[in-house]
């Protein structure tokens, strides 16, 4: 968050790991949160920074989340996937 700075409005956070959702974002007040159908499409934009698990990510974005949108991957050079 800290290479992103302050001027970005993020609506949600999201990670599958049970022990991190519910928990804030650290030095943020933005909580982590489950991904769903619903809260994925209420993006526009999604971010990945996890890059070792970007291929994996993408895959349930699409397949079980019904992702219908831009993704900015971070790997290697930073790119958008669209959707």
């Amino acid at each position: 968050m800290t290479v992103i700075g302050t001027n970005l409005k993020l609506k949600y956070v999201f990670d599958s790991d049970p022990y991190k959702v519910g928990k804030n974002l650290v030095n943020s007040s933005i909580a982590i949160c489950k991904p769903s159908i619903k809260t994925t499409n209420e993006n526009d934009l999604i971010i990945i920074f996890t890059i070792s698990y970007q291929d994996e990510i993408i895959d349930l974005l699409i397949s079980e989340y019904k992702y219908k949108g831009d993704i900015l991957c971070l790997e290697k050079e930073p790119h958008i996937l669209k959707i």
